[in-house]
């Protein structure tokens, strides 16, 4: 949503209000009037109600079925009901908050709730504190059914084990809640907000389910035998099954901890500059957010990699660590897509000096520096830990860095030369977005293919180009027919991803510069 098409909005943001409340007191009575606001609707105690009733049933049946066996029963059951939770707060959640704003825009009282002076921020604390409050008390209905599980006698299911995928559940709640106020900020359509808040919400339960559920049960189980495998809640049981030590406190609190606070404070910055609509304040909180984001990420991941005790450990989570940091990088990237090539009022003309230039560059330094840092630690304890051939181990961890470092920085580079190309953010991110999974997926797509027209293995040394299929080619390589034809193809890959890089770099420099001098005159004339 513009600025022009909401002008009240504009001078409430960019104007500040003679006279400020207190910090929480706006908060407070934004969430009580929501909350009161909630509370007439009687329809949607009776939807849950149903759905407890409906989610008794099906319990009871599982349980019927399962019958023989009270050890399998209780452990079904407990993972049924919670694999259901989960998904109830993760859509329940972005639903919720989806229409914070929305809501407010087809009423008509947005004007009236941004005349009164208060920032984007509180509005959307007190907005995000109500259906948060929503959110929980909607789960009293179904909390109930996580102690059908212990009405079966056996070892799979403990008390303390329920209790603590309940702090879990209600944990989650809070990136859900922001998922939503960052998808639903910008729509004055309640319904629009909502649909689109219930399907990327379903596509995260699916992925979060499937990745970070059943994916890393994996790892765990071999690292605490006790965790147990293939199980999609895993973090409850670990919690609780677990030797209480370092390595308890840095991979089952502070990194499941960052994984939640991390994306929720980000999408609650985007929301949040998707409200505002003074040029300088906008990205404020999102390039903060990136600034902290990014070397928190490396950190975290170069945690798990020194307190490896194998090779084969210490490799997966060095490759696991370099992922999720390219990963964060290019969210931070996107987020703060479509910045301007010309800062308002601004009376010098320079190459650095458009706000997309210097956001893709300070970019460039902070992905070099703490992809560089978490490369030296992984590479170093990699060559520690391993007994034999501990160089080429080395050079492994050396090259997949390479290949992360030149990756985000092409990333950067062609979101800023996007931004230099359109002036619309949303269509600037679309593009972006665009390109990663492009970059992803299609030369997977064409090794596939050309394997299939030519029968032959070697072709499979196309799909180095994806950072996907890099690791996985890798080992592939290492452990069958083709090393030396993978290994030039992954370098020339390398080689390939940071030549573009600077090549699209100097392209978005350059256009940013000659729309800023463009700009300049234009003032210049104007003011003659």
């Amino acid at each position: 949503m513009t600025a022009a098409a909401h002008p009240t909005a504009q001078i409430a943001t960019e104007t500040p209000a003679p006279q400020r409340r207190s910090a929480s007191g706006p908060v407070f009575a934004l969430a009580l009037k929501e909350l009161r606001v909630a509370s007439r609707d009687s329809l949607n105690s009776k939807l849950l109600f149903l759905t407890s009733l409906l989610l008794t049933a099906g319990m009871l049946s599982l349980a019927w079925l399962l019958q023989p066996s009270g050890v399998l029963m209780a452990t079904s059951l407990h993972t049924a009901f919670f694999c259901v939770a989960f998904a109830w707060m993760t859509i329940g959640g972005a639903s919720l908050a989806s229409t914070a704003v929305a809501d407010e825009r087809a009423a008509g009282t947005w004007d009236a709730l941004v005349l009164t002076g208060v920032s984007p921020r509180r509005i959307l604390l007190g907005k995000s504190a109500a259906a948060y409050v929503r959110l929980v008390a909607s789960v009293l209905y179904l909390a109930p059914h996580a102690a059908l599980a212990l009405l079966f006698e056996g070892d799979g299911v403990s008390k303390r084990e329920v209790a603590l995928a309940l702090a879990c559940m209600l944990a989650l709640g809070v990136p859900s809640v922001a998922l939503g106020l960052a998808l639903g900020a910008s729509s004055a359509d309640p319904r629009r907000a909502r649909t689109l808040a219930v399907v990327v919400s379903s596509f995260a339960v699916v992925a979060g389910l499937a990745v970070v559920g059943f994916g890393l049960s994996f790892p765990v189980h071999r690292l605490w035998p006790a965790v147990p495998e293939a199980s999609p809640i895993w973090l409850p049981a670990a919690l609780d099954r677990v030797p209480f030590g370092k390595p308890y406190v840095v991979a089952l609190v502070v990194g499941p901890v960052a994984a939640m606070v991390v994306p929720a404070l980000g999408l609650f910055e985007i929301a949040v500059a998707s409200l505002r609509s003074h040029a300088r304040r906008r990205a404020l909180g999102l390039e903060l957010w990136t600034m902290g984001a990014v070397p928190l990420t490396a950190l975290m991941s170069a945690l798990p990699v020194s307190l490896s005790r194998s090779l084969d450990a210490a490799e997966r989570w060095s490759t696991a660590g370099l992922t999720a940091t390219v990963l964060v990088i290019c969210l931070g990237t996107l987020a703060l897509a479509g910045q301007p090539v010309r800062a308002p009022g601004a009376t010098r003309v320079g190459p650095l000096s458009p706000p997309v230039t210097r956001t893709a560059l300070v970019q460039l330094l902070l992905a070099g520096a703490c992809v560089g840092g978490l490369a030296f630690v992984s590479r170093r304890h990699v060559m520690a830990v391993a007994v034999t051939n501990a160089a080429a181990h080395g050079r492994g961890v050396v090259a997949l860095a390479a290949y992360a470092l030149v990756f985000s920085a092409f990333t950067v580079s062609i979101v800023a030369l996007f931004g230099t190309l359109t002036s619309s953010r949303a269509r600037v991110r679309v593009l972006g977005l665009a390109f990663v999974l492009g970059a992803a997926l299609l030369p997977v797509a064409a090794a596939a293919v050309a394997r299939h027209l030519t029968s032959s293995a070697g072709v499979e040394a196309l799909a180095v180009a994806s950072p996907l299929y890099a690791r996985s080619l890798a080992d592939d390589a290492i452990l069958h027919a083709h090393p030396q034809r993978v290994a030039r193809a992954a370098w020339a890959a390398i080689c390939a991803w940071g030549a573009g890089a600077l090549v699209v770099l100097g392209a978005a420099l350059l256009r940013a510069f000659g729309l800023s001098r463009e700009a300049a005159v234009v003032d210049a004339e104007r003011r003659s």
